[in-house]
């Protein structure tokens, strides 16, 4: 290996000789890296040297005829003895740990006011979607495809028409929630070339009320390519939209003539309800009613992506209880030869319990209770199923026995609880414990049954007994399932921006009617992911290479926020990984899912028998995401799939997140990583492998034990000098899992640093209510009264005072919610002297 310092800052690099021992540079994904090298200081000169070279670029190499660089960052630290020099170099991504980036991405914030929005005189386009006859020629095998909005071309010549009329003929999309149409305009790029005088401009026809309204001329530039459109006028309703269909028609008839149209859309003058648009209107105040916004048209859409966060205010789940109906079903035991009990056995802990013994040795016996009970409508939305239980067993004699606990979900019986088991003689022995699925409503609906347009009961749930040569028996004391469910199927969301007009935003293709949004729930108006890992990138001088599609927005005020503190915020909502690239000098940021493949595969051959699979089970069964706690934002993501045991739960508590959408992306992103086992497999190599990285993929065959061909992605990798006579070895770890104590380390220090520079910053950002989360005196409900009350009450003798407390305590002054303005004792002394309290001489 060589090592390298930049002499001028081009750079120009300049070789470091006398290395007592070779750096080891190890790159680990997630995290900046760090290299110690030591330099043998022959003549105690090095301090001179080296003493004012702070901050100053370094790279290592493998010292190669065509070099590989290794690692590249900056000197972080020299310790100077008699006879060496250590140095500590940081990887380049240290930069990013004291780059702050103060922002604000909280761009408007308000409640909802209209769900959905009345329309009147709205213009919405409409695109091809299909081909009803085609005769012009295309560049692709259909042709409306090719006028969609990433067009190539339909075009007619002298060859193809002839002088004759050629016509291509379109199926197009609608809109919904029209209640009149007054005007459709056709609007067409295209061009028309050729002598002696080209070929006449094309004409377009519309398909409305039941038949063709007739052909009108489309007049595209001569002799160039531009845009134009005619205009169809009438009066037309949803189902004419609905049957729209466009025709084009064209003829070349000169001896050399050229007609070519690269788009054509359809553009609807109409009224109605656009469910794809909701009101929204700015927050109240004491002083001030909420009132609709006043922005400009497409305010939010040009050459900007921006997202609306909206939460459900409303918190009006209801609950619906379901009890044994019957303790008797078509397979209630197999022999068992003693019953007790009935269904209302199973309603709660109280001794009374469901009692069936099993005599009959070698025999399985099932108890399977039918749990139902109010009717819940279909067109509800379940949003919770909770399984509650208590239930024991005993046994004759010393032995396994054993009771288990199964809920069906579709067809499939799955185990939810296992035990109690090998239970001493004549001893009962208890389980009780509670199980909460939660997921979608589509996933929920798997466990319930329908009866006439009503959920009713489980679809099935049984305690079933294994085969045992000793007599038992069992009994259940309780057995409850609540069912939670709401009118409105509401998550907190995170959509695109499409569309604005002064106060109503648009997101394409979502239809709010169907979201449960209503009235006064509350949104934010949020940056793409993409455009804040661009300020980082500028913020720290360091090139980020976004390897990923980004789909997530954030509303918060960063202040006083180191730049790694915003990319980790970034990673965690969409889900990223991120590294340093040195070969190319740059952060990459990627999801697992487009890790590179590095075409590299590795089997027996390439490692012998020195790999180490380290297969810890670190699955987790749920996530849980707190964020702010002043707006008491908290979002749990279960996994729903019942055979995932894992007690593990992951807790992450980021203060900076001020949006239960944020809390619900980071929750949902987390837990589909974590929720699976990642191993960790540690395999050492022989020569530099410049194909191998961080974030690659590699095919790994592993023979003994007998794990099979699969691909890992790599997360760290490590070089080493190989001997006196040269040479590199490489070590890579693949797999998102853990299986070197330093790496345990490292996480926890690093965590414990970042933690304790968020406790201060996040106190900047984590207030309620305010744009920017910033709370100023006019924003405090009763603040004038309230103080008023509290000084009277104070005051002896029944003595009273008119303060005017909004002057006194915060003139033209904000605060954050842990701080207070604090007034001077001349501040304090000049207001009360100019009440005519004359307190001169007086210290306040």
């Amino acid at each position: 290996m060589k090592l390298y310092y930049d002499s001028d800052g081009a750079p120009t690099w300049v070789e470091v000789v006398d290395m007592i021992t070779f750096p080891v540079p190890r790159i680990r994904m997630d995290e900046p890296n760090t290299v110690i090298v030591e330099i043998r200081d022959w003549q105690g000169t090095l301090y001179s040297t080296w003493s004012s070279r702070d901050f100053v670029e370094m790279k290592i190499t493998d010292g190669a005829g065509a070099p590989t660089t290794l690692f590249r960052g900056f000197i972080g630290g020299k310790k100077f003895l008699h006879n060496k020099t250590t140095l500590t170099i940081f990887g380049f991504s240290k930069k990013l740990e004291s780059k702050p980036l103060n922002k604000q991405y909280i761009l408007a914030l308000g409640n909802i006011s209209d769900v959905p929005v009345n329309v009147v005189g709205a213009l919405s386009n409409v695109l091809a979607e299909g081909d009803v006859s085609t005769e012009w020629y295309s560049t692709l095998g259909n042709h409306w495809d090719t006028l969609d909005q990433d067009p190539e071309y339909i075009q007619l010549n002298t060859d193809i028409s002839g002088g004759v009329f050629k016509v291509d003929e379109f199926d197009m999309d609608t809109i919904a929630g029209i209640t009149s149409i007054t005007e459709v305009r056709i609007y067409l790029r295209g061009s028309r070339y050729g002598q002696p005088s080209g070929p006449i401009a094309p004409s377009v026809d519309v398909y409305l009320n039941g038949g063709w309204v007739g052909y009108q001329t489309v007049s595209v530039p001569f002799g160039s390519t531009g845009w134009a459109y005619t205009t169809f006028a009438g009066a037309w309703n949803q189902g004419d939209l609905d049957a729209l269909k466009v025709r084009i028609r064209g003829k070349c008839s000169g001896e050399y003539q050229v007609l070519t149209i690269y788009q054509m859309y359809a553009k609807i003058l109409w009224d109605g309800i656009d469910v794809e648009r909701i009101g929204v209107e700015t927050l109240p105040s004491e002083d001030e009613e909420a009132k609709p916004f006043e922005w400009d048209d497409d305010e939010w859409i040009t050459n900007q992506d921006v997202g609306i966060l909206v939460t459900d205010n409303s918190n009006n789940n209801d609950i619906e209880s379901w009890e044994c109906t019957s303790p008797v079903a078509a397979d209630m035991t197999n022999n068992g030869t003693y019953i007790a009990g009935d269904k209302d056995s199973f309603d709660a802990k109280d001794g009374v319990s469901y009692h069936a013994r099993e005599a009959d040795l070698g025999i399985q016996m099932d108890i399977t209770p039918v749990i139902g009970g109010a009717n819940i409508d279909t067109g509800l939305f379940i949003q919770k199923i909770t399984i509650k239980w208590k239930y024991g067993i005993k046994a004759d004699a010393v032995g396994p026995v054993n009771v288990n606990l199964f809920l069906k979900k579709d067809s499939d019986w799955t185990l939810i609880a296992y035990g109690p088991h090998s239970a001493p003689a004549a001893r009962w022995y208890w389980v009780e414990d509670e199980l909460v699925i939660e997921g979608t409503n589509a996933e929920l609906l798997k466990y319930l049954t329908v009866d006439t347009g009503n959920y009713d009961e489980l679809k099935g749930i049984k305690f079933q007994t294994e085969y045992s040569t000793i007599a038992h028996e069992v009994k259940v004391d309780y057995l409850v399932a609540d069912i939670e469910y709401i009118a409105h199927d509401i998550a907190p969301i995170m959509e695109q921006i499409t569309d604005n007009g002064d106060s109503w935003l648009k997101a394409t293709g979502v239809d709010w009617t169907e979201m449960g949004v209503r009235v006064g729930d509350s949104f934010k108006i949020g940056e793409n992911t993409t455009q804040i890992l661009t300020d980082i990138s500028s913020a720290a001088n360091i090139t980020i290479n976004i390897q990923s599609t980004l789909s997530k927005y954030i509303a918060q005020w960063v202040r006083g926020t180191y730049s790694i503190e915003v990319l980790k915020k970034v990673c965690l909502l969409e889900g990223l990984h991120w590294w340093e690239d040195h070969q190319n000098y740059e952060i990459v940021v990627s999801k697992e899912a487009d890790f590179v493949d590095s075409t590299v595969d590795l089997t027996q051959a390439d490692y012998k028998w020195e790999w180490e699979f380290s297969d810890d089970p670190n699955q987790y069964k749920s996530v849980i995401v707190f964020g702010s706690a002043a707006l008491g934002i908290m979002y749990e993501a279960i996994d729903g799939d019942i055979n995932n045991i894992s007690p593990l739960v992951k807790t992450i508590v980021e203060e900076t997140i001020v949006t239960i959408p944020e809390a619900k992306e980071i929750a949902v992103t987390q837990l589909a990583e974590l929720k699976v086992k990642r191993p960790s497999i540690r395999i050492p190599l022989v020569g530099v492998q410049a194909d191998l990285d961080v974030g690659k993929t590699v095919t790994l065959t592993m023979v003994r034990p007998t794990v099979g061909e699969d691909d890992y992605p790599i997360r760290m990798i490590e070089r080493h000098e190989l001997g006196k006579l040269g040479g590199i070895k490489t070590i890579i770890w693949c797999g998102l899992g853990h299986s070197t104590w330093d790496e345990e380390l490292i996480d926890t220090v690093n965590k414990a640093m970042y933690l304790a520079h968020k406790a201060h910053t996040d106190r900047l950002v984590s207030t309620p209510a305010g744009i920017g989360a910033v709370i100023t005196w006019s924003q405090i409900g009763g603040r004038t009264s309230g103080v008023r009350t509290i000084i009277n009450n104070e005051l002896a003798d029944g003595q009273s005072i008119d303060i005017r407390i909004d002057t006194l305590i915060l003139t033209h002054k904000n605060i954050a919610s842990a701080h207070h303005a604090k007034y001077t004792d001349a501040e304090a002394l000049a207001y009360v002297n100019a009440q005519g309290l004359a307190l001169a001489n007086t210290k306040v």
